[in-house]
């Protein structure tokens, strides 16, 4: 089976910006293209470097007031990958609890 057969999600983590307008192209195929930009998420790979005023100054600039989780990225992933995001298409969303870009 082709990737392009293939009615699973595909999950592609670079150049993303470049690919939304593949979501008009593939629109009349079924097929949508979105991207997840995330903000700043607690991980095994940012616990080095969050500390101190790192941290004080990302919580001030949270509307939130906290630091993003890995669960609150893979609740819109999952959204993203289901039925429900059906009408969702060549769209970024971001994911930085109010955090500005």
């Amino acid at each position: 089976m082709r990737i392009s057969d293939s009615p699973k999600p595909r999950v592609v983590t670079a150049g993303l910006p470049t690919l939304i307008p593949l979501g008009f192209k593939g629109g009349s195929r079924h097929i949508r293209v979105n991207s997840l930009n995330p903000g700043l998420i607690e991980t095994e790979g940012t616990s080095g470097i969050l500390g101190g005023e790192l941290y004080d100054a990302a919580l001030k600039t949270t509307p939130l007031g906290r630091i993003g989780q890995p669960q609150d990225i893979g609740r819109i992933a999952v959204f993203l990958a289901s039925e429900d995001s059906y009408w969702v298409n060549g769209q970024t969303i971001f994911a930085a609890g109010g955090q500005t870009q």
